[in-house]
Parts: structure tokens; C-alpha cells; sequence
């Protein structure tokens, strides 16, 4: 293995690319193999193929086209299922913010447009392995009101009627 080929903590990160285009799955994978630290270890031209890889794999991170997500989500779901701790990147040319925010409510870790360079990606992906995000985007900040707004809610439920009284 090359000087500089292991990425967080000297882990190599391991991923899964699932591309409904075989143009992208091609250039995904050519760009990230002349980045150090993060190996393709699979690609996927369908879902079904995509869940295959992830049992057999269980990479650290997919990066998952959202054309591939189907209506209904299933495939971040059974990503998810399949392997809890697999970060899941949907990877978009336009952002469908309602499509999206499904998305990372249905395990997705983040998003990243796919005119993005090569280092830039491998620097988006190396910071989502790390568990920090790599930019911020208008679908998160919606996402994090959104949810902001609901935990609020959720804890006001929770006081009591004097609590109430006090924080009016």
C-alpha cells in the first residue's frame, strides 16, 4: 500500500458506490483510486446489487446516487438494515430538497452534489467517515429547523402546566 493511502486515524475507508450511470460509477471510481486513504470496493448499478455488496462487504460509507432510492426509500433502509453502521452519502445533480430531507431522515448521513472535484470529494467523504460535515447546505439547515422545531416541541409537551406559566 502507498505512503498515504490510510485516511482517519490511519483507516482505510472502505465504500461502496451505487450509480444508476455507469459514466459516474466509472469516474467515481477512477477519481477516488488516485486519492490516498479511501478505496472503492464495490460498485452498483441497481439496488439489488448495492444491498449485495453491503452484506458482503459492509463498507464504511456508500455513496448512492439519489435516482436509486426509489420512491418509497427502501434502499437507504435496507442499506441501514443490512449494516447499522455504514454511513450513507446520496449523491445528486439537482437538489430535490423533499426527496433529500427523506433521505436523511431514512438513515442518510449527507449529500453531496456530484459536480463536486475529485478532492473534493475525497474530502467531503474523509469528513463524513469522521462523523463532521463537510459543508452546510441549505437541505441541512432545513433539516436541523425542522428537527430543532420538533425536539422543541416535543419537550414542551413534556413540562409541566407551571413550567408552562413560567417560560410565557
Amino acid at each position: 500500500m502507498e505512503r498515504g493511502a490510510h485516511g482517519h486515524n490511519g483507516h482505510l475507508i472502505r465504500l461502496v458506490v451505487a450509480d444508476c450511470h455507469q459514466f459516474y460509477l466509472d469516474a467515481i471510481g477512477q477519481s477516488l483510486a488516485q486519492v490516498g486513504g479511501i478505496i472503492v470496493i464495490g460498485q452498483a448499478a441497481t439496488a439489488t446489487a448495492a444491498i449485495d455488496l453491503v452484506r458482503r462487504h459492509v463498507p464504511d460509507l456508500v455513496l448512492l446516487d439519489l435516482a436509486m432510492l426509489g420512491t418509497d426509500l427502501h434502499l437507504a433502509r435496507n442499506i441501514k438494515i443490512a449494516s447499522p453502521a455504514t454511513k450513507i452519502v446520496i449523491l445528486t445533480a439537482l437538489v430535490e430538497e423533499d426527496k433529500l430531507l427523506l433521505a436523511l431522515r431514512a438513515g442518510a448521513s449527507g449529500y453531496l452534489q456530484k459536480d463536486l472535484s475529485a478532492r473534493e470529494l475525497a474530502v467531503a467523504v474523509r469528513a463524513i467517515h469522521a462523523d463532521r460535515v463537510p459543508a452546510p447546505s441549505p437541505v441541512a439547515d432545513r433539516q436541523l429547523a425542522e428537527l430543532g422545531q420538533e425536539q422543541l416541541l416535543s419537550l414542551l409537551d413534556e413540562l409541566t402546566l407551571r413550567e408552562r406559566e413560567v417560560l410565557d
